[in-house]
């Protein structure tokens, strides 16, 4: 836990980078959190929520955070994405998306609105 907290201080949200950067750490396997932060039910299973991301072309960095919102209908299908920020806009946007439909829902979350993930991706942290 201590060793996210200290990863997280040393990362920066939107800003692109080259692999050669002297000034930053790839890292060895990117970091995917996701954390739910509206109310209710917790809507998915715990490590249901996967990414699957190649490195982008041209071998540039790219440390990505947002938050998306949601509805699960009764059935427990995710419907009404949208997406309240992102940080850069747009970038990797279909890929969390992907990745959210691809969860597994809790059926105490079914029919719940209004749901919402912060979502993190890091490839990078900055050198101290």
């Amino acid at each position: 836990m201590i060793s996210l907290l200290l990863l997280m201080l040393s990362i920066e949200f939107g800003v692109e980078r080259a692999c050669s950067d002297p000034d930053v750490k790839m890292l060895q396997e990117f970091v995917f959190k996701v954390e739910q932060i509206s109310t209710g039910p917790m809507v998915f299973e715990y490590g249901s929520i996967k990414l699957n991301s190649p490195l982008p072309a041209g071998c540039s960095l790219l440390n990505t955070e947002g938050v998306i919102q949601f509805d699960v209908t009764d059935s427990g299908q995710i419907v009404n994405y949208t997406v309240v920020s992102m940080s850069p806009p747009r970038i990797h946007t279909r890929r969390f998306i992907k990745a959210i439909s691809g969860g597994k829902v809790k059926p105490e979350a079914y029919g719940t609105n209004g749901n919402q993930l912060l979502i993190q991706y890091v490839q990078y942290e900055n050198k101290p």
